[in-house]
């Protein structure tokens, strides 16, 4: 949606710039430097290598902003079947792209004399030498640079909606061409008409933008990646404009010279797009390590959550590692309920394999095929399909994809006593990171121990555990899901572990709603103020 809109704005801004520009060439019916002796000279005399060194530093500028663009586009390929919004993270760096890749062109046609697009500016009042130039281009450069500044300030940075955006975006262009107009015409009435006319819409634009910052403040939540500097890029913006208007009377008036204008004017726009550059690289980076952190947060209290809910089902909660030989080994040092596990076997389990703690050679193959079974489920690439995450890192997925119901192996475990315990176990896989790769595997085994019985008592029947169907190896299958899955076919199922929290509901409790305001992508709303989001919501009624 955002997309389509900012595409159509787009073509509006594009078509009133092109129509203001027609109807100023007709009225200014400007003379060509290159045709005037006078004027052709200030350009030859004008030193070039400055805008070659500019030019050159651009071009890098601009490999950066396009191989980011790319590698990130590659890089987000699958993510972006989870992140739905994630493309919208790639505007900012393409608008930088295009405007690093327009100011180069830019400047390397001011090195040359020839290129330079120049026109004569009419001494009409009497205040500037004859013969002086008008940097036409400059103005150019500036009605396709200076939108894409304002809509980085205002629609990326600040999330105001595109119709905040417009009014000053527009007004700005027209305004940049009616300067040019007044320094083109020969009428000196028409052009001091224009310059006042261009400052009241400056102003009036200057007025807008930082209403962006004062909405901005009022709405933002407070743990807003770079909250403090995104205002800058708008209100600096309005400042950089002001001293551009402090150079453009200096030079209308005869007291700075042509080649001191052409200096001043290209420090200045060199100068704000190094500004914004270094500005997007910190709120790129503090967006990404915010977005990281919070899903690692809110990935990290729902696996606390995954562990309360099995807690409320079994009595022993353990975790182990998953070698390369197929051992399911406790940790060497005590940790979660070992204790109390060591307590009932009336023996040490720190590092033992979880396998040889089951009495029988049966019940160990029985285990081995319901290992198997979990990995298979674990490293099935449709476990997260029907998933998707959204930029505050809430998980949700279709209700009808949901997975089978979680299943677990009715055993044995063996005391120092040779009696057999009835046990109920379920292994659950941690999910695999970058990190993790080709390593040992993370599980969590959560055991429900039976009262003691005699060797030979039957196994417990497949309710002993509310709502966990009985695994059995036979029945075992690579993967699937099915829509409300029923007990006889969610056994032909695969095994529900921590890698399906998503599709169990825990995520729904625990993400925030998405927040769908056209521009409020850029900035991401957080949890952390309910409060600024209904303010934020009503202020764009």
């Amino acid at each position: 949606m955002a997309g389509k809109g900012l595409l159509s704005n787009i073509g509006i801004w594009v078509a009133i710039t092109l129509a203001t520009w027609g109807i100023s060439w007709l009225v200014a019916a400007p003379v060509s430097c290159h045709e005037v002796p006078s004027c052709a000279k200030h350009l030859q005399t004008y030193p070039g290598y400055y805008h070659v060194i500019s030019a050159a530093a651009l071009v890098a500028m601009l490999g950066h902003e396009v191989l980011s663009l790319i590698a990130t586009y590659m890089g987000a390929q699958e993510t972006q079947a989870l992140v739905p919004h994630l493309q919208s993270r790639f505007l900012p760096t393409l608008l930088l792209a295009v405007m690093f890749g327009v100011l180069a062109t830019a400047e390397r046609l001011f090195s040359r004399a020839e290129w330079t697009i120049a026109h004569v500016m009419p001494s009409a009042d009497g205040l500037t030498a004859p013969g002086r130039p008008v940097y036409t281009m400059q103005y150019m450069e500036w009605g396709i640079n200076v939108p894409i500044m304002l809509i980085l300030s205002g629609y990326c940075t600040l999330g105001r909606p595109l119709r905040e955006v417009s009014r000053p975006l527009i007004v700005t262009n027209v305004y940049v061409i009616l300067c040019w107009v007044a320094t083109a015409t020969e009428s000196a009435f028409l052009k001091w008409f224009l310059i006042g006319v261009s400052f009241a819409m400056y102003a009036w634009a200057s007025y807008d933008m930082l209403n962006w910052c004062s909405a901005y403040e009022r709405t933002a939540p407070m743990d807003l990646p770079s909250r403090s500097l995104r205002p800058f890029l708008s209100s600096g913006l309005v400042a950089h404009l002001l001293l551009y208007g402090v150079v453009y009377m200096a030079s209308v008036v005869g007291i700075m010279d042509a080649h001191t204008e052409r200096k001043s004017f290209f420090a200045l726009t060199f100068g704000a797009k190094l500004a914004y550059s270094a500005a997007f690289v910190f709120i790129r980076a503090d967006e990404y390590h915010k977005t990281l952190t919070d899903v690692l947060r809110k990935v990290s209290v729902s696996n606390v959550g995954m562990i309360s809910i099995l807690r409320g089902s079994f009595d022993i909660i353990l975790p182990c590692v998953l070698d390369a030989a197929g051992r399911c080994k406790l940790p060497d040092k005590y940790s979660g309920d070992m204790t109390k596990l060591e307590k009932i076997l009336g023996y040490g389990v720190s590092g033992a394999n979880l396998k040889d703690l089951l009495a029988g050679d049966e019940q160990k193959k029985d285990f081995s095929a319901y290992v198997r079974n979990v990995l298979r489920q674990a490293d099935c690439p449709q476990a997260f399909n029907s998933a998707t995450l959204s930029t505050q890192g809430a998980w949700s997925c279709d209700s009808g994809a949901m997975p089978p119901i979680a299943q677990v192996l009715h055993s044995k475990i063996q005391q120092k006593s040779q009696q057999k315990l009835n046990t109920t176990l379920h292994l659950s896989v941690v999910p695999r990171s970058a990190l993790s790769l080709g390593k040992e595997r993370q599980l969590v085994a959560a055991f429900q121990i039976a009262t003691e019985g005699p060797n030979d008592q039957e196994e417990p029947a497949a309710a002993a555990v509310t709502n966990f169907e009985t695994f059995k190896a036979g029945q075992s299958s690579l993967g699937g899901s099915t829509a409300n899955p029923t007990s006889e076919g969610s056994s032909h199922g695969i095994v529900a572990n921590l890698a399906d929290l998503t599709k169990l509901g825990a995520s729904g409790m625990l993400g925030t709603p998405e927040f769908t305001d056209e521009a409020s992508e850029y900035w991401g709303h957080t949890a952390s103020d309910e409060s600024s989001q209904k303010d934020f919501a009503g202020d764009r009624m």
